[in-house]
């Protein structure tokens, strides 16, 4: 899909190409949780999530640092060539040394042989369609709507609280769709909008500049990770400590909190810096606490999730990505438009308020969220 769109002729086969590949692009991104949940134990797999979300939050700051240097010396398409060869580097990683992580002790056929062609096999899913009792997607679809969509609908007035009443599970809901899509909505916002508020006056950034920009909130990413590799081992360690060997998923949420508080400061400062036209470093400041609060609020919800549905950990990992990018990608449609309305202090303001009420979706799963567990129980899986 890089290389179609490198090649496009046209601005509407480039977006049909690009739409494309953000279809692809969905599986690695859901279906890390899952490859944690099958091969690292209880007391290992929040360190994990911990890469991987680093990993998959870091990607679009470091693709817009590397991209602002290449496209100073070359054209868009080389650069989306150059896209598609680190594409295809990442594809002959996966054959060489990835593997299939599913174990199911059920079957009683054994993994095909060893050599390229089991390997294949494996990896394209060959081998699991071959074998009896898997999934069906047909049951897969099923088991997402039991995780969240209720069998009835209730007539209301607002399109948010339709969709609400509609979510059976407000496990799933509550992190997903409360807090993760508000969390992502302004990052992404401020990712894809930035240039055009330091190219004009009076910071008149260059491509290059802009890029090296991006190096903040990656150095709030790589504080994030350090920072949640220790918070969410000492908080487990803790309750269970207390609790005499007990665990409560909820406990997990725990680790939100720095994103909640520092993502509303985050943005008010950003706002008041662009309003008042304050020092680049202040606007460099802004994202790295942003970036902070990002990583460690994702790893929580995402561990939180895991804890609650881990059999279903493709199904929780689709929707928390569903509710993320759904958000992330509706802001580019108003966010400089907003600015331009009612000024960035305002505008940001506001997506400061906005994200510190979502908090409230994790506080009251943290105060429900095991009679919930209770009240909706999940699908038994099927292996």
């Amino acid at each position: 899909m890089v290389i179609g769109a490198s090649l496009a002729p046209s601005y509407a086969s480039f977006t049909a190409f690009r739409t494309l590949q953000g279809f692809f692009n969905t599986a690695p991104q859901v279906i890390g949780l899952t490859i944690v949940h099958d091969v690292f134990f209880f007391h290992e797999r929040t360190r994990m999530i911990n890469i991987w979300a680093f990993c998959v939050l870091i990607g679009p700051f470091l693709g817009a640092f590397m991209s602002s240097l290449i496209l100073s010396k070359l054209a868009w398409r080389p650069d989306f060539g150059i896209l598609a060869s680190m594409y295809g580097l990442s594809l002959l990683l996966v054959i060489l040394f990835g593997d299939e992580t599913l174990f199911d002790r059920t079957q009683t056929e054994g993994r095909p042989k060893k050599g390229i062609l089991g390997k294949v096999s494996l990896l394209t899913g060959v081998h699991g369609a071959r074998q009896t009792g898997r999934p069906t997607l047909a049951s897969v679809l099923w088991h997402i709507a039991i995780i969240q969509i209720k069998p009835h609908i209730l007539l209301t007035s607002g399109l948010f609280l339709y969709t609400f009443l509609l979510f059976n599970n407000p496990l799933i809901l509550l992190p997903a769709a409360g807090s993760t899509m508000i969390l992502f909505m302004w990052v992404i916002g401020i990712v894809t909008t930035i240039p055009q508020f330091l190219s004009p006056a009076p910071y008149l950034f260059t491509s290059v500049q802009i890029g090296l920009l991006y190096i903040a909130p990656s150095i709030g990413a790589v504080i994030g990770e350090i920072w949640g590799h220790w918070f969410n081992d000492f908080n487990a360690n803790r309750y269970i400590r207390r609790n005499g060997g007990s665990y409560r998923p909820e406990n997990r949420l725990w680790g939100c909190y720095v994103g909640f508080i520092l993502g509303p400061i985050a943005l008010i400062l950003f706002g008041q810096a662009l309003a008042h036209k304050l020092h680049w470093a202040v606007l460099a400041v802004a994202w790295v606490l942003y970036t902070i609060g990002q990583v460690s609020a994702t790893v929580a919800i995402s561990a939180y999730c895991l804890d609650t549905c881990p059999k279903h950990s493709a199904i929780a990992a689709g929707l928390i990505n569903m509710w993320r990018t759904t958000g992330g990608f509706c802001v580019v449609y108003f966010q400089i438009k907003w600015v331009a309305r009612n000024g960035a202090g305002t505008s940001f303001g506001i997506q400061a308020a906005i994200l510190a009420a979502s908090f409230a979706s994790i506080v009251a799963v943290q105060l429900w969220g095991k009679e919930w567990r209770t009240k909706y129980p999940m699908p038994v899986a099927e292996n």
